[in-house]
């Protein structure tokens, strides 16, 4: 690729220069300045788009991943949760022991996704020339900010899709629970 700067001078119109330069050498394109910044945010902009729209995908998925996996973690616990009202637990009690284990999950699992994330965005930063070519590195002060809302949302959608097991769980009768075999 060559590129061949040329200084317009005062009084002619940049795009008419560019139209005529193009008109006469077939194979050359000519792009003002200023628009080639303006294919880089245009790029980056998309790039935005496509990373916004497959976190909230990713999110929905995660949410009703975990409320399966909690509905099935409640399946496999309601004759213990019948045992437990049976013997005097109140229902208070059973959604706090499930929404202490679903806390300490979702903490976890975050912290854990704060740190591949983290991992994974210094590699493939490395690797894409566009990303190489920009001076976009985060202050320490913007990593934390970025991992702490990481964190309450990570931990948000696990806190979310749980509530639902947890709440059918803590309506079970407990002689019904006991009975079914």
């Amino acid at each position: 690729v060559s590129v061949i700067f040329v200084k317009v001078r005062q009084g002619y119109d940049p795009k008419r220069v560019a139209a005529g330069i193009e008109d006469s050498i077939l194979e050359a394109d000519a792009v003002a300045r200023k628009d080639i910044g303006k294919s880089i945010v245009h790029t980056l902009r998309d790039m935005s788009r496509i990373f916004s729209m497959t976190v909230v995908l990713a999110s929905v998925l995660a949410l009703f991943l975990v409320w399966a996996i909690f509905s099935a973690i409640a399946n496999e616990r309601s004759k213990e949760v019948g045992i437990m009202r049976a013997i005097g637990a109140k229902e208070r009690h059973i959604v706090r022991l499930f929404f202490i284990e679903v806390l300490v999950i979702a903490c976890a699992g975050s912290v854990l996704g704060i740190i591949a994330g983290t991992v994974l965005s210094a590699l493939l930063g490395k690797s894409f020339a566009l990303l190489k070519n920009l001076s976009a590195g985060l202050s320490a002060g913007d990593q934390i900010s970025i991992s702490l809302v990481s964190f309450f949302i990570g931990s948000g959608i696990c806190i979310i899709g749980a509530l639902a097991p947890i709440l059918r769980l803590k309506k079970m009768e407990p002689l019904m629970v006991i009975k079914v075999d």
